[in-house]
Formats: structure tokens, sequence, C-alpha cells
């Protein structure tokens, strides 16, 4: 197996976030359109809760293999959309088009959360 060289990881590199950074905006795209309008507010968002999430409501639908968290400021705090994907990294949907998932507006992270996205607004959880 060849090693890549500086500039090709360099380059590998670039991909990847320029693939995670287009991913992150088709998703809020469809997600801002797709999921309810009217998120619900939750003062504190606990990372525990948020894996949780993903485990107590992860669909039946066989396509799911991943998740997504997304953040976006918010006037009232933080949006915060919680979404299920497929081996592709894109969102699994129920038969009437509506993805699998859920927005809500957080109001603040817990520091677990927070050290989880970094500087990040996306974290993908497999």
């Amino acid at each position: 197996m060849k090693n890549k060289t500086p500039r090709e990881q360099n380059h590998s590199i670039e991909e990847f976030v320029q693939d995670a950074v287009d991913l992150f905006n088709k998703l809020l795209a469809l997600v801002r359109d797709s999921l309810p309008s009217e998120p619900e507010i939750v003062p504190l968002m606990k990372y525990e809760d948020a894996i949780r999430y993903f485990v107590t409501d992860r669909p039946k639908d066989p396509k799911v293999k991943k998740g997504a968290m997304l953040r976006q400021r918010h006037r009232q705090g933080q949006q915060f959309v919680q979404m299920f994907l497929d081996k592709n990294n894109q969102m699994v949907c129920q038969p009437n088009g509506t993805p699998y998932g859920r927005k809500l507006v957080v109001k603040q992270f817990d520091e677990e959360l927070c050290e989880a996205f970094d500087d990040q607004d996306l974290i993908i959880v497999e």
C-alpha cells in the first residue's frame, strides 16, 4: 500500500472538508423545508440525551445507517436538527417524503456536546 505524500494528504483533507460543508448545506436546506416549522424549545441539550435520541427514536427503516446533528444560530438560541442518514450520508425519508428526525431550538448545550461540536456545525453519528 502506497503512503500518500503531504500534498496528496492535504488534497484529501480539503476534499473531505468540502464534502462535509456541501452535505451540511444540503441537509440544512432539506430539513428547513421538510420538518415541522415550529420547533420545540429546549432549555438545555445534553450530549447523552442527543445520542439517546438516535437509539430510542431510530426508525425501523433498514436504510438507516447513521445519524447527523446540525446546529445553526437561531434568534432564540441554536437551531438543533437531528436526522437519520443512509450509508451514503443521504437523509432517509418516510414514505410521505418527510425526513426521519427532529428540529429543536436549544437555549444551551452542555459542555460535552459543545466539545463534540468543537468549532463545527455538523456531527455524523455512526
